[in-house]
């Protein structure tokens, strides 16, 4: 199985989202899957400055990595970000989409991806966008049809 794992975590980070991405990317590969793990990095630089991320985490390199360039946190970061993430989810064609990226998991299911979206908190509680992707995502995964 081909699967990716789109996080909103900045890799590498000491944060708990981003140390807990790396580990469920090593774990989901552990048992056969062909896992890529989409995660953020702040800027090139970074990217050329950071230390190896299998080393910086401690797991084994049984997963790869696509680390896409996050700015600041605004709407149209994080929107650039999620079509970034959409944009390598359409090359790399997965079976399987796990996501902790609202916005990712929304526009996967709507290209015809299958999503299982992992949330951390009530996503319908965190504002109007958040609410509107949740109700129309929902509509589209539990209806008969799927997504259009």
């Amino acid at each position: 199985m081909k699967l990716n794992y789109f996080s909103s975590s900045t890799v590498p980070s000491r944060t708990a989202n981003s140390v807990h991405v790396v580990k469920m990317a090593e774990a989901l590969a552990l048992t056969g899957a062909k896992v890529t793990l989409l995660a953020r990095i702040r800027t090139a630089d970074e990217i050329k400055a950071a230390r190896d991320p299998y080393e910086f985490y401690g797991v084994d390199q049984v997963f790869s990595m696509t680390r896409i360039p996050w700015q600041r946190r605004s709407i149209f970061s994080a929107v650039t970000y999620a079509l970034r993430g959409l944009a390598q989810i359409l090359r790399d064609r997965p079976d399987l989409v796990v996501s902790r990226n609202m916005l990712g998991s929304w526009l996967a299911s709507f290209a015809g991806f299958a999503v299982i979206h992992e949330a951390h908190s009530p996503e319908h509680l965190e504002g109007k966008a958040k609410n509107f992707l949740l109700r129309t995502w929902t509509a589209t995964v539990f209806s008969d049809s799927g997504p259009s």
